[in-house]
């Protein structure tokens, strides 16, 4: 659970919070055609495949913190 006091006026389901490593959780978020949005930070190397499999499945839109930082993947 995520705590985020300025998203309380959001209805229930709107906003979701997924822990998981990216290879595994951000793969399966990205690809599913019932996720309109996708924010991550990462590297410019996760950044590519983060846009390319949210073209693939259905063009959604994808906020982007990248990193110059090799562990951040």
């Amino acid at each position: 659970m995520v705590y985020m006091p300025r998203l309380n006026r959001f209805p229930p389901g709107v906003i979701n919070t997924v822990p998981s490593f990216g290879s595994v959780g951000g793969a399966a978020l990205t690809a599913h055609q019932d996720v309109d949005k996708v924010a991550f930070t990462g590297s410019t190397i996760t950044g590519r495949k983060v846009m390319e499999a949210a073209a693939k499945s259905n063009l959604k839109k994808v906020i982007k913190k990248m990193t110059l930082a090799p562990s951040c993947d």
